[in-house]
């Protein structure tokens, strides 16, 4: 891709730019308006920048990347499945620990599961946990079900949307809408059915989400997916089926969902799916403390199972990343390791 250099015309300056940013520079744009179009992209131009000031700010510029990272914080389960006993010495404990890892990792937006209101007693968990994002949506929390959205990106909230098939009453996903860049990416977070006899119907949930996202062409999925474990719990190997289709493509039948189309699938096609790195998948539960110390976990092995993943359209896909429990100290923070990457528009 060409640099911008101080002899270009208006024209050759304005397509250059384009090319690199994906905007909408026009060769009539005065100073200050070619200055708002690139300062979105880390520019630093001012309408008063000369030819070699400007051509050396932009060509310094890149296009915006997102960090988004998916996370089942378990109800804040601390190793201990949804019914964590804090204590005022080991809830305080916990904050700082949870915050050190979130500030640590500094993601734009985080996609979170199994999510309670308050942490403990009155302790609002969007204050004392996520207290560095500004913006923020929280969906219904009954029993296991609690789905949230944090950003440091401002958004607006389009809807919660119950799953039309489901094995557990009340599952749901949130659809938000974020401007960046002048170009409108929506984002949806969801919790699917396990793979305990409801993988038809998670199925029939990825189906729900592709129609929900096809009007985007920029378009961005965090959840915890229940898919891919290695072992499998019952249903053979059915349950790759919903994979297989994810990464590889195309349009298959199931259930009360009769037309399920999946494109050319997150591997090669419209999507990329982050959790998936030279052909292979990156475990992220149960953690590797959890594993050791549970019973609940029926045989797994630590981090034998990928169930958290990021699927982005319109994105190319870097640094994809597990955080384990091990990277935290003490203890677990929840029963899943943090999955999150660096998402940046094409």
């Amino acid at each position: 891709m060409a640099d911008i250099i101080n002899t270009d015309n208006g024209s050759a300056a304005a397509g250059k730019a384009n090319e690199r940013f994906g905007t909408n520079i026009g060769v009539g744009d005065n100073g200050s308006a070619w200055a708002a179009k690139v300062k979105a992209f880390g520019a630093a131009v001012t309408s008063a920048d000369s030819g070699s000031q400007f051509a050396a700010k932009v060509n310094a510029a890149s296009p915006t990347t997102l960090r988004v990272m998916t996370l089942n914080v378990g109800h804040y389960a601390d190793g201990n499945a949804s019914s964590p006993s804090f204590n005022a010495e080991t809830y305080a404990a916990y904050v700082a620990k949870f915050t050190a890892f979130i500030q640590a990792i500094d993601a734009d937006i985080i996609c979170v599961q199994e999510y309670s209101a308050n942490v403990y007693q009155s302790n609002a968990a969007k204050d004392v946990l996520f207290g560095d994002y500004a913006y923020s949506r929280i969906g219904t929390i009954s029993g296991y079900l609690g789905n949230a959205i944090f950003s440091k990106v401002p958004f607006t909230f389009i809807k919660q949307q119950t799953f039309a098939q489901s094995n557990i009453s009340g599952r749901y996903y949130q659809l938000i809408e974020l401007e960046v860049d002048d170009k409108t990416i929506g984002l949806i977070n969801a919790h699917l059915d396990t793979t305990n006899g409801g993988n038809n119907k998670r199925n029939a949930q990825f189906g729900e989400i592709v129609d929900a996202l096809k009007g985007y062409d920029y378009a961005i999925f965090g959840s915890d997916s229940n898919v891919a474990r290695v072992q499998d719990d019952g249903i053979g190997g059915g349950q790759w089926e919903v994979i297989n289709y994810w990464v590889n493509g195309g349009t298959y039948s199931v259930g009360n969902y009769p037309t399920l189309d999946c494109g050319a699938g997150y591997g090669g096609g419209e999507y990329s799916l982050a959790n998936k790195v030279n052909g292979n998948y990156i475990g992220t539960w149960p953690t590797t403390r959890w594993a050791a110390s549970s019973a609940n976990t029926s045989g797994y092995a630590a981090m034998s199972c990928p169930c958290d993943n990021v699927a982005a359209k319109g994105f190319s896909v870097s640094s994809p990343t597990k955080v384990d429990s091990t990277d935290v100290p003490v203890n677990d923070i929840t029963d899943h390791c943090a999955f999150y990457c660096d998402l940046t528009i094409e």
